[in-house]
């Protein structure tokens, strides 16, 4: 009877051994996510292309909104709004276009120190009239005040 019960007993066929070559799938896809993480990282310590604005330099300053919209002047007659190059000619209607659309937003103007004081107030005016309520002049924060200010006759 015993040795019926053995003879019951049931047999696999083998099967191929899989991944025993040189080419394993799982250490590949390491490599693949840390390349893909090494390139994330990098990319995100690449700066961003823009434009140099010396800025005018004053002891203390108040903060504007972090989504506030930004009118840049590096020099008279060029105007970036938006992160987009705008000629003379259509400024004054894209400043209404958004002051409408968003009127509690703040404009913050950046003009460039060499920047006449005419033409500032010239930009300043041209976006009160298109219906911004907050419009905040950037500076840069001056490293040592007291120094400045001890330095000048």
């Amino acid at each position: 009877m015993r040795s019926q019960l053995f003879h019951l007993r049931p047999e696999f066929p083998e099967r191929p051994k899989r991944g025993a070559g040189l080419l394993e799938v799982a250490p590949w896809v390491d490599v693949v996510m840390l390349l893909i993480l090494l390139l994330l990282s990098f990319s995100i310590a690449i700066r961003k292309p823009g434009l140099v604005v010396n800025l005018p330099a004053v002891p203390a300053a108040s903060g504007a909104r972090y989504d506030a919209y930004v009118l840049t002047v590096p020099r008279e007659g060029v105007y970036y709004f938006d992160d987009a190059r705008v000629s003379p000619a259509i400024l004054a209607g894209r400043l209404r276009a958004v002051a409408n659309s968003k009127p509690d937003h703040e404009l913050i103007i950046e003009a460039d120190g060499a920047l006449s004081h005419r033409a500032l107030s010239e930009i300043y005016n041209l976006a009160a009239a298109a219906g911004w309520s907050r419009i905040v002049l950037a500076t840069r924060i001056d490293a040592a005040p007291e120094a400045a200010g001890k330095a000048r006759p």
